[in-house]
Order: C-alpha cells, then structure tokens, then sequence
C-alpha cells in the first residue's frame, strides 16, 4: 500500500533512477508562495517576534541546483530586519533532502536539538 509520501514523490519524480528529475518549478514555487503567504502575513508574524526562532536553509535548491530556494544575497539583505531569526544552513543538502532524507532530518534534528550521539 503507496503511503502519501510514496504517492508525492511518484507524482514529483520523473525519469528513472539514477537520472531522476523534479517535476516542480521553482520560480511557480516561489510565485506560489508570495501569493499564499505575501507579505501581508510573513513581514508582520517576522516583525512580532519575541524569542529567537531558527531559519533552516538548505544549501542547495528544490532540484538539487546550486541556487538554493532562498538566495545568500536576498538573506543577506533581509535578515537584518529580524533579528530574531537566526540563519543556520544546512550544508550538502537540498530543500528535499531536509525532509525526505535520513540524513537530512537528521541534520534538521541536530540544529534544533544538538548532538545527542
């Protein structure tokens, strides 16, 4: 039985393995976004924040290209303004690794959590 995982990624996934390529765009990703989340609501939720919050970036991008999701040169103008965030990157690791991946998640763990080992 394809658990939603299973039936996301066949959907996601096209060609065979080891040649595999994402089906996403991420310009629509990043259009999607802004006008799901625009600035209406993120700029003000950033603005009230009151403790230091992580944000998590992959190094790499959606389809494991060397631009990730959220550009250096975009964070670095921007972040500023927050200063409750703090930056960490996830090093060697695309924006599905983080999530799909063992070793993604655990990175993830890690950064949230600290080395348990």
């Amino acid at each position: 039985m394809e658990t939603g995982l299973d039936e996301y990624v066949d959907y996601d996934l096209h060609r065979e393995a080891p040649h595999m390529k994402v089906a996403t765009n991420p310009q629509t990703v990043k259009d999607d976004s802004r006008d799901l989340f625009g600035d209406d609501l993120i700029v003000p939720s950033l603005q009230r924040l009151k403790k230091k919050s992580l944000f998590i970036k992959a190094e790499r991008g959606l389809p494991n290209e060397e631009n990730s999701l959220y550009p250096m040169a975009v964070l670095d103008m921007v972040l500023p303004q927050y200063p409750k965030l703090k930056l960490e990157i996830l090093a060697d690791c695309n924006h599905y690794d983080m999530f799909f991946k063992e070793s993604g998640a655990e990175k993830v763990a890690t950064i949230i959590y600290g080395d348990r080992s």
